[in-house]
C-alpha cells in the first residue's frame, strides 16, 4: 500500500502499489477533517505505526492529529479519532523508536507535546508532557550505534 498525504485539501490517498514496476493505482480518498469542521486546514505529516494497524496525519488548522485504523486486508482506512494537539500549527510529529509516544511539533505555539500511544487500540493519550522550543518544524531520533 502507498498511502499518500493531500496537503492542500486535507485528504489521504490510498494505493495500491507494486514495488517491482512502481505502478501505483488509486483505492481510497478519505478526508482528515472531522465533521463539521469549516475552517482553513492543510495537512503536514503522515505516519503509519510500525504494525501498520494504524495511520496518522497532522491538521494545521484543526490543530489535531488524525488517527485512521487500517483494514488488514485491504490496506484501505477508516476514520477513527480526532486528537488535538494542545498546540498551534502541528506541522510535523513523529513516533519514538519504540513505538510508545507521539512526539508533535507544534510551530506557531512553540512546542512539542507528547503522547502515549495506546498499543492495542493506536489511540493517543496526553501525557501532559510539553517541550518549550522555538517553532519546532521537525523532530529527529538518534539512535547510537
Amino acid at each position: 500500500m502507498l498511502y499518500v498525504n493531500n496537503e492542500l485539501d486535507s485528504t489521504v490517498t490510498v494505493f495500491d502499489w507494486d514495488p517491482e514496476s512502481g505502478h501505483a493505482e488509486e483505492r481510497q480518498v478519505i478526508t482528515t477533517l472531522s465533521a463539521g469542521h469549516a475552517g482553513r486546514n492543510t495537512t503536514a505529516e503522515i505516519v503509519a505505526s510500525a504494525c501498520g494497524r494504524y495511520l496518522y496525519v497532522s491538521n494545521r488548522g484543526q490543530d489535531s492529529i488524525v488517527q485512521f485504523q487500517v483494514s488488514p486486508g485491504s490496506g484501505l482506512l477508516r476514520y477513527a479519532a480526532q486528537i488535538p494537539t494542545g498546540g498551534a500549527k502541528p506541522r510535523f510529529f513523529c513516533i519514538s523508536p519504540d513505538s510508545r509516544h507521539l512526539y508533535a511539533a507544534n510551530q506557531d505555539s512553540d512546542r512539542i507535546t507528547v503522547f502515549h500511544i495506546d498499543q492495542s487500540s493506536g489511540s493517543l493519550i496526553r501525557t501532559g508532557v510539553a517541550i518549550s522550543v522555538g517553532s519546532p518544524s521537525a523532530i529527529s531520533f538518534v539512535t547510537p550505534s
